[in-house]
């Protein structure tokens, strides 16, 4: 039950909540409404690699990479359950893409090429995009190389878990 619900403007005490509890809120309502926000506002093109040492296992593209990266790491991806049960990862790469594609097709084009340059162990298939120029994908490839900002996920050794 919304702690606000007894209140006339439940959203504002909602938002007042969140200010002092993070993201916390007590109604439903007032969660679906932020969880929208949030999306609309963490939605950009991302490319991401996830590392084993310094061997490239996967490579991926995403619109939301908090919630793909989450998937990863909790097993929900089949191609890359293995890596993440045994442990066999040790660090994910994240790039943001946004100043260099500008749909979908153009995020693919750019993960194709990085699994094309890398081969990735885990990578079965690669997204075919019909009718690209060439020219387009060497561009894209371009800007990529100049871009290379990497953040880098580590994985946490098991010994420092509490």
């Amino acid at each position: 039950l919304c702690k606000a619900s007894a209140t006339t403007s439940f959203k504002e005490i909602c938002i007042e909540d969140r200010k002092t509890l993070g993201k916390q809120c007590y109604c439903r309502k007032c969660r679906n409404d932020y969880m929208k926000r949030y999306r609309k506002q963490c939605k950009k093109p991302y490319v991401y690699m996830i590392y084993n040492g310094n061997k490239v296992q996967y490579i991926g593209k995403s619109w939301l990479i908090n919630d793909r990266i989450s998937n990863h790491v909790n097993g929900h991806v089949l191609s890359t359950q293995r890596v993440f049960k045994r442990g066999r990862w040790t660090e994910i790469k994240i790039m943001d893409v946004s100043k260099i594609v500008k749909n979908d097709m153009e995020l693919k084009i750019l993960e194709n090429e990085l699994i094309e340059m890398y081969k990735p162990k885990y990578n079965k298939v690669i997204n075919r995009v019909q009718g690209v120029d060439r020219l387009k994908e060497l561009k894209l490839c371009c800007k990529l190389y100049e871009q290379m900002e990497w953040e880098t996920v580590k994985k946490i050794p098991s010994n420092l878990i509490t």
